[in-house]
Parts: C-alpha cells; structure tokens; sequence
C-alpha cells in the first residue's frame, strides 16, 4: 500500500502524521533488538508476524481508510478538493498495477525480553 499511496500524498505534500500521533515509530527487527538490549533487556525473542488485509477494490479500501474511527485518518483532514484529486490518483495507480483486487498486509513485530532486577 505505501508503495502507492506515499508518493501520491508527498506530491500533495501531505504527511502521514497520524502515526506519529499514535506514538507508532516503525523500527526493524535488528533496530529493536539494538533497542532493547541498550535498554538492559536480555533473552530477547522477537518474531515478526504478517496480517493480511483483503478489500475487493481501491474503492473499498480507500472507504476503509477513510471511514476509520481514529480522527487522525489519513485522509480525514484534507480539504475537500484535495482529498478527491487523492483518492482518484491512488484508484488509478492501483489500476494501473492491476491491483483491482487490493490485498495488503500489516507486519508488526512481537518482542519478549527480561530485564536482570538491580536491587540498589
């Protein structure tokens, strides 16, 4: 999805700004692991796992994005004209990539650390 949406909207310069005010910070596994093991954490399993999401038509995942409950959405503070100039770019370039039948996946990473306990 990024891979279309993203250039569209930096055209129109619009940031994704809702991720960050979600505190959402995108890191690698590597990255996390760095991460965490700055921050004294030990026995560290980090597994990455893929949630896929299907919609049966740019449309329809445009009506998801759009219609999400969080006001941050990523369409939802655009002015009007703008947010239509938007969608009608990204339903022709997922056409153009035959991607009528829209299917992504959200990957998202789950970590277990322990932290040694300091009695100081």
């Amino acid at each position: 999805m990024r891979i279309v949406v993203d250039p569209i909207l930096a055209k129109y310069h619009v940031a994704r700004s809702h991720e960050r005010h979600r505190g959402i910070k995108r890191v690698t596994a590597r990255e996390l692991r760095d991460l965490l093991t700055g921050a004294g954490f030990t026995c560290l399993s980090i597994e990455q796992r893929t949630i896929p999401r299907n919609y049966g038509s740019p449309e329809e995942f445009l009506m998801h994005v759009e219609e999400r409950a969080e006001p941050e959405g990523t369409l939802n503070d655009i002015p009007d004209d703008v947010r239509e100039n938007i969608r009608r770019e990204i339903i022709e370039e997922f056409r153009k990539r035959q991607m009528a039948s829209t299917g992504f996946a959200n990957v998202t990473l789950f970590a277990v650390a322990t932290k040694p306990y300091d009695a100081v």
